[in-house]
């Protein structure tokens, strides 16, 4: 059984969801864990909003807070006889749990999308100088199975969740993100 999982993210979730749906639909057992406790940031949350407190919401979702979520699901989908692991991970704290996974050789395949929140040389933030740093750390056979950095010309932070599908270069963006890593996850 392959086993693909996605994080519930500061976004409407109908998106996520119907991002799950699509990587169920080409075969993948696809689990969406509650890494932020019910408590997602509010749609207004991702524009300037006087009434919400991104600082405050981050105090109450720390790695202390969303980690355990995650591997409740993991141990449980491993007590169920699953041994193979893809993860994907956009934005906040997923793309993150997605690199530590990796690094602790939990998941096969792994992809992220507009990442924050990491350090480099650490972790990679992918700004223009990250992209080139990671470039030179994973590229030319020098990380194996494998490694793939792609750009999406005019795609923005969010594109590959909640990208505007009315623009082409976005939709193209979006559509080629996931048939990517679909590809990448067979």
């Amino acid at each position: 059984m392959r086993v693909a999982y996605g994080f519930n993210h500061n976004i409407e979730s109908s998106m996520m969801y119907l991002l799950a749906d699509a990587f169920a639909e080409n075969g993948f057992k696809t689990i969406i864990p509650d890494l932020l406790n019910g408590g997602p940031v509010p749609p207004s949350g991702l524009a300037y909003a006087p009434d919400f407190d991104l600082g405050k919401w981050f105090t109450n979702h720390s790695q202390e807070q969303t980690r355990p979520p995650l591997d409740k699901v993991i141990n449980a989908l491993k007590e169920q006889g699953v041994t193979t692991f893809g993860a994907t991970g956009y934005c906040f704290s997923t793309a993150r749990y997605v690199f530590d996974l990796t690094f602790e050789n939990t998941n096969k395949a792994s992809v992220v999308a507009h990442s924050s929140l990491l350090k480099v040389p650490d972790d990679l933030e992918f700004s223009i100088d990250s992209q080139a740093k990671a470039d030179e750390i994973f590229g030319n056979g020098k990380f194996t199975p494998g490694y793939k950095r792609n750009l999406y010309e005019r795609c923005t932070h969010g594109f590959a969740v909640r990208g505007d599908m009315t623009g082409p270069k976005i939709k193209a963006g979006k559509e080629g993100a996931f048939k990517e890593t679909v590809e990448w996850f067979i």
